[in-house]
């Protein structure tokens, strides 16, 4: 008999709605719009999310053009880089920015911008989304008998 890995009740899914704001080099994008977040793993304040618990996670994050200069935004795990989106200036062009990947607990993974920008415009709602979930913790185990 095997016994598979054990479901996992972290998650959580952001959109942005506020589409225009001071884009300035590192500064964290904060996700207004908190659609799920199981676990309460995603700090809706800071635009952080911190691992609970070591195991393999899921990072979706995707960003839209609203026809005008649009940020380029990296995906950070305390610090270093994850993966990068780029967006032309073409209205409704998106970039996606995903990985699995294994994190320890009390891992901080968030969104910043990596440039200086002005006059520039995200498109909201359904088209720049933040999502992390966990696959496996490390507590899981498979146990086999024969």
């Amino acid at each position: 008999m095997v016994r598979g890995i054990v479901p996992s009740q972290i998650a959580f899914l952001a959109r942005q709605t506020n589409t225009e704001f001071p884009f300035v080099l590192g500064q964290t994008v904060i996700f207004d719009n908190l659609y799920s977040n199981l676990g309460n793993a995603y700090n809706p304040h800071n635009g952080i999310f911190r691992a609970p618990v070591a195991g393999l996670y899921i990072v979706l994050f995707t960003v839209a053009s609203d026809g005008v200069q649009t940020p380029d935004i990296e995906i950070v795990i305390d610090g270093s880089v994850l993966c990068r989106a780029v967006v032309t200036t073409q209205i409704y062009t998106g970039s996606s920015c995903n990985a699995i990947v294994h994190l320890n607990a009390g891992d901080n993974v968030w969104a910043r911008v990596m440039y200086d920008y002005t006059n520039v415009k995200i498109r909201g709602f359904f088209y720049t989304t933040f999502s992390i979930g966990m696959l496996s913790s490390d507590e899981s185990v498979q146990i086999s008998s024969f």
